[in-house]
């Protein structure tokens, strides 16, 4: 999965760095080569500098201000989430953040040594107790794979990719009347070229079989399988009515379940099997263990 998402990142930084080379090709072709390293370097630096700092920049992108809306965790949660995290293997157990939303929904970020789980606000009373435990051990198997700190970055990138047609208020860029037309040319021209080399980079990252290996991992560190099931079904049918999460749709791959409503957007940025998908796996990897017992 890693080198995976590693190639894909290559990709990118070789595409966008041929496509530099190319300009100053036609530009100012003396400089053409140092451009393309110019580039190169820069690129390379940038995704070693998101492995570091990603989670902050995901965390920003969902919640906001985090110092001011962070909501206290109780200690028998802390103490589950301990528990669970040395079960997996690691040395410190995620922080916790409970974040705005009227779906059910959690995503890590971060590395196995500094790692934060996100749940939305409403998930405890959504699900019951064993559906909650099952959905922190997802999380947490997520960080103790190093899935979250790569995953993270892949947000990342799409996002500053797409940063362009997120502005709140072009008029403020474009001050003077009679060049909005303009404006919207631009937007047209990034929304033509910059949201499919986006959504390229994240379906290229992310394969359609991840979910099933983490999912078989939640159950060998949560044994519990039917629990968390319950809780894919559930978080699932909450999105389907209508119970979404406003954030950007290319930290899709990161969440459980894709909280995001039907429509272009989610089918481009969209990396994940359906529930149903994911339950009948699981439902066949369990029929084949007790065969085997």
């Amino acid at each position: 999965m890693h080198l995976r998402i590693w190639a894909s990142l290559g990709l990118f930084v070789l595409a966008l760095s041929g496509v530099v080379y190319l300009l100053f090709r036609l530009i100012y072709p003396v400089l053409a080569r140092y451009a393309f390293l110019g580039s190169l370097i820069i690129l390379v630096a940038t995704i070693v500098a998101l492995y570091f700092r990603s989670d902050g920049i995901v965390i920003r992108m969902v919640h906001g201000d985090v110092k001011r809306k962070l909501v206290e965790v109780s200690p028998e949660t802390e103490s589950l989430v301990g528990k669970l995290a040395s079960a997996a293997g690691l040395s410190r157990p995620p922080k916790l953040l409970f974040i705005p939303g009227n779906c059910p929904n959690s995503l890590a970020v971060g590395r196995r040594s500094k790692s934060t789980i996100m749940i939305t606000r409403v998930t405890p009373s959504v699900l019951d107790p064993d559906e909650f435990e099952s959905l922190l051990a997802h999380e947490i198997t997520h960080i103790a794979r190093g899935d979250s700190s790569m995953l993270s970055v892949v947000a990342c990138i799409p996002a500053a990719i797409t940063y362009p047609l997120s502005m709140e208020d072009w008029n403020l860029f474009w001050a003077v009347r009679r060049r909005r037309r303009i404006a919207w040319s631009v937007l047209a021209f990034f929304g033509l070229f910059l949201v499919p080399l986006a959504a390229l980079i994240t379906r290229i990252a992310v394969s359609s079989s991840f979910d099933q290996r983490v999912d078989e991992k939640t159950i060998e560190l949560y044994r519990k399988p039917y629990a968390f099931m319950s809780a894919l079904s559930k978080i699932e049918a909450s999105v389907v009515k209508g119970n979404t999460i406003s954030c950007n749709p290319t930290t899709s791959p990161l969440w459980v379940v894709e909280p995001f409503r039907e429509g272009i957007v989610k089918r481009i940025f969209s990396t994940h099997l359906s529930s149903s998908s994911r339950i009948k796996h699981l439902q066949g990897v369990i029929r084949e263990k007790s065969r085997e017992r």
